[in-house]
């Protein structure tokens, strides 16, 4: 069965978005290791980016949700070592730039969005368990020789002007090669 075209933008997953951001900014980088969720044994030092969904904060207010939509973000590093304090922390503030940097370039991330507006709502802070996430954790400890530092974003995303997403057509006008929106 056919899918009906789509008039309204494609947004994708808030996580993937950060996720592309985090990966584009440390591509020529092999020490930093960038995951979708925390796991045991993972490499160190580590970006572990959450959809946060009870921040306790409030979003950003969008009038119409269909072009423009609202999220936040929990950022999570992780290291280990006699310095992982400093490490977990400069790495927090490399994030930031990161981030930064998209929304300042406004980097159109393909099927993903682009970040058209950011503040961090609180400076990184070290935590040592998962206690302050708002995220659905496994694991309630983390190792002892391993330091969480946190920090949390508000973000107003725009669409991408690409899409692939097969529950959704290209709409009339479209070209079609590429999904481009019109």
């Amino acid at each position: 069965m056919a899918s009906r075209p789509t008039v309204y933008p494609v947004f994708g997953a808030l996580e993937d978005l950060i996720l592309a951001v985090l990966r584009d900014y440390f591509k020529d980088r092999d020490d930093v290791h960038i995951y979708d969720r925390y796991s045991e044994g993972m490499d160190l030092p580590a970006v572990v980016p959450l959809s946060a969904n009870r921040a306790g904060m409030v979003a950003y207010q969008t009038p119409e949700d269909s072009w423009a939509r609202s999220g936040i973000i929990e950022l999570n590093t992780f290291a280990d070592g006699p310095n992982r304090d400093i490490v977990a922390s400069q790495l927090q503030e490399a994030c930031r730039h990161a981030i930064y940097e998209a929304f300042f370039k406004q980097t159109d991330y393909p099927g993903l969005g682009v970040i058209n507006k950011v503040s961090n709502s609180n400076y990184s802070r070290p935590e040592g368990d998962w206690a302050t996430t708002t995220h659905a954790v496994q694991y309630a400890r983390l190792p002892n020789s391993v330091t969480r530092y946190e920090a949390r974003y508000r973000l107003l995303i725009r669409p991408s002007k690409t899409y692939s997403n097969p529950f959704l057509s290209v709409p009339e006008g479209a070209n079609k090669g590429s999904s481009e929106l019109p």
